[in-house]
């Protein structure tokens, strides 16, 4: 007998993380509207790489922008002079977000292949971002990392 799987919408995050990961390594995609799909850095940084020049593409963290010298070198690097910049007044957090389901524990072990998956894409990455205009100057690599390593 088939086991009879709920519709996405009703699953829930981890239910609805492994069928996209499960969806990811069979198909080397993400299923549209993905979860995942920001998440994964990799693949999208070579295919940038691979189209334009490396001192075109560079790889921050918006969260650094409020500090006034990490903007000052980022207008610098892009603009080529400098200018004058306001704060930056938004910053994206998970946190923010409401939803019915309660925040899940990452440091569950249900987690484990999640964080390899990540960890492994991350550590690719890396290589990658070194090459960019920035490197990894304007990263907020303490973020990037907060949900790799069990606490």
């Amino acid at each position: 007998m088939l086991k009879r799987s709920l519709p996405i919408s009703a699953q829930t995050l981890l239910e609805r993380i492994e069928y996209e990961l499960g969806f990811y390594l069979s198909r080397r995609q993400l299923p549209f509207a993905s979860l995942l799909g920001p998440c994964f850095f990799y693949y999208p940084l070579r295919t940038l790489l691979e189209k334009y020049q490396r001192c075109d593409v560079a790889v921050i963290s918006v969260t650094r922008l409020s500090d006034p010298a990490s903007r000052k070198k980022f207008t610098e690097g892009v603009f080529e002079r400098s200018l004058d910049t306001s704060d930056v007044p938004i910053r994206y957090s998970g946190a923010i977000l409401d939803s019915d389901e309660p925040k899940p524990d990452f440091n569950d072990n249900a987690f484990d292949l999640l964080r390899s998956c990540f960890s492994y894409d991350l550590a690719q990455a890396r290589t990658l971002i070194q090459k960019t205009r920035f490197g990894d100057t304007l990263l907020d690599n303490d973020d990037l990392n907060r949900y790799l390593v069990k606490t």
